[in-house]
């Protein structure tokens, strides 16, 4: 079960910046360990909103439980990748392995 992970770098609502999103679909305006934007919809009220953020790449998880086991140690080893300007930008920093 593949999942594409991003940075948010830049939001309307400022609680969101810092946070990794995860996917099951990929964004094709965000290449990975660079900054691009995403629109979204919500489909009830018709808001639009547009952000920006960070490609971490993706992920192969073995399934569902896989997943929810393994998820934060796989953004901790993707934050990691990309570079230190994201991070300042989002406001977060990677753990470093001991």
């Amino acid at each position: 079960m593949r999942k594409h992970l991003y940075l948010i770098t830049d939001h309307p609502n400022e609680d969101y910046v810092g946070n990794v999103e995860i996917t099951g679909h990929r964004y094709t305006r965000v290449e990975k360990n660079d900054e691009g934007v995403v629109d979204t919809r919500n489909i009830e009220t018709g808001e639009e909103t547009t952000y920006w953020c960070v490609g971490l790449g993706y992920h192969d998880f073995d399934d569902h439980d896989d997943y929810e086991e393994n998820a934060a140690d796989v953004v901790q080893e993707k934050l990691a990748k990309i570079d230190a300007k994201w991070h300042e930008k989002a406001g977060v920093e990677p753990e470093v392995p001991a």
